[in-house]
Formats: C-alpha cells, structure tokens, sequence
C-alpha cells in the first residue's frame, strides 16, 4: 500500500499534458517532451490500459496514458485530437473507438448501454469471491509445491492472485450491466480447454511425484513438457482473443459512425 501511495504521489506531482503556443508538452515521472502541434504526422491510438494516445513527428515520440487523467480529461483529450488532425492520419481508431471512447462518451452523456437479454449486474463484490476463489487455489498450489520442492518461498505464491485485488476499483461502486459470460461461447470453450490442459498436466506429473513411476527426469525432458504445456496454453488463449478482435472489427464501422453523428450533435 505505502508504494501504491507514493506511485500516486508521483503521478499527481508529475505527470501533465499542457497545450502552449501552438506546443504539445508530455511530461512523466521520467521525462518530458515536447511537440509542435503542427509537425505531428501519425496520431496512434492505441489500447492499452485506459487509452493511450501516440503522437510522432520526424524525431519525437509521445505517449499520453488516458488512465492518469478523470473521465472529462480523457474525453477532451480524445475529441481534441480526432478532431482536430486529418483522419488519414489517425491509426487504429475504429477499435479505439469501439472499445474506449464512444464507451466514456456515452458514460458521460448519462446514456446507458444497450441492454440484452443475457446481461447480468457485475460488481466489486464478485471481484473479490473471485480473487478470493483464486488465492485459495493459489495457496495448495503453493504449499504442495513447497513441500514437494523444499522451496518455502513458494509459499509467496498467493499473493500474485492478492496483488489482482485492485481490478475491483475498475467497476462502479453501484456495478455496471455487462454481457453475460455464458453467453460468450469463445470464452466458454477457452476456459474448458484450460482446465482440462491443467487437468492434463497434473496427471502426466502426479505419479511422478508420488514416487509410483520412477521419473526419467533431466532438464531437457521437463524443458520439452513444460514448452510443450506453455505453447498449447498460449496457443489457446491467442485463438480466443483473434475470434474476439474479428468481432471488435466487424462492430466498428458502426461505433465510428454513432461517434460521427455524436460529434456533429455536440457542434450544432
């Protein structure tokens, strides 16, 4: 807490965008550039975190991480920068769009999501049965592996699922609707394919350590499983995430077009 704290301090202390005769200044923790406004050549916008928007001229590369300001700034941010540079210009704004600022526009605007059928009420108290579900099985798998391995830090392993707690402040504190998880077939299959690929794994190294097969251990056979194992788990969860970024694209014609019209409302 007392870092997190001081990481705060920093950031309020620090961290600014300012606008100055016709000037872009980007200062953070670490540094601080500066940018003509009428030299920038590529606005990127970019997913990260909260939003980030990436500005480049000949020499100078710019990052402004939306996460560090309030709603409010992040959206005069967004507006200002759209509107004000050529839209051939502008790389990866459909998704950007989709997923991140016609979101906070319309969040700001007081207008609520479309609501469906199979939306259910998320809050912070689901985060925390969740990260309370995860440490549990962070725990035994935590103390098994200290006692198999005689590694008593393993026993440290819980708190990466406690160090997850904080997501909880990413939900409103009265919740928000959000599609419902079952009805997401992708994210469904993923997660059966997960645990029986752990499920898979445990069983090949179970009788190992049980001592009921005598194990044919050396580092290139456990380098072999665990590549093995890692490249199916990673292989898995990229598959999910391009299914869903082909169904972010094939939304996004009609986000920039609802944002277009939303513009144009707000000047007239």
């Amino acid at each position: 807490m007392a870092l997190i704290s001081i990481w705060s301090i920093l950031i309020w202390k620090y961290v600014a965008v300012t606008f100055h005769q016709g000037y872009l200044s980007l200062r953070s923790i670490y540094s601080r550039r500066e940018l003509k406004l009428s030299e920038i050549e590529v606005v990127h916008w970019s997913l990260f975190s909260h939003g980030q928007i990436k500005v480049k001229n000949d020499t100078t590369t710019g990052r402004i991480n939306l996460f560090y300001f309030s709603n409010k700034d992040r959206l005069w941010l967004i507006q200002y920068f759209r509107d004000r540079y050529p839209h051939q210009i502008q790389e990866n704004w459909p998704l950007f769009c989709l997923k991140i600022a016609l979101p906070l526009r319309n969040k700001l605007s007081g207008k609520p999501r479309e609501s469906r059928a199979d939306d259910v009420l998320h809050t912070r108290e689901d985060w925390d049965r969740l990260i309370v579900r995860m440490t549990f099985i962070a725990a035994i798998i935590g103390i098994l592996s200290a006692w198999y391995f005689s590694r008593p830090d393993f026993l440290l392993f819980p708190l990466v699922s406690l160090a997850c707690w904080f997501f909880r402040f990413s939900t409103p504190r009265e919740g928000e609707y959000v599609p419902s998880v079952s009805a997401d077939r992708d994210f469904i299959n993923t997660w059966k394919f997960l645990l029986w690929w752990s499920l898979a794994w445990l069983a090949f190294w179970i009788p190992f350590w049980l001592d009921l097969l005598s194990a044919p251990f050396s580092p290139g056979f456990v380098s072999t499983i665990a590549a093995f194992w890692t490249a199916g788990l990673y292989g898995r969860v990229i598959l999910m995430y391009r299914r869903e970024n082909q169904k972010d694209l094939e939304k996004t014609a009609e986000a920039v077009e609802e944002w277009e019209v939303g513009q144009k409302t707000d000047l007239s």
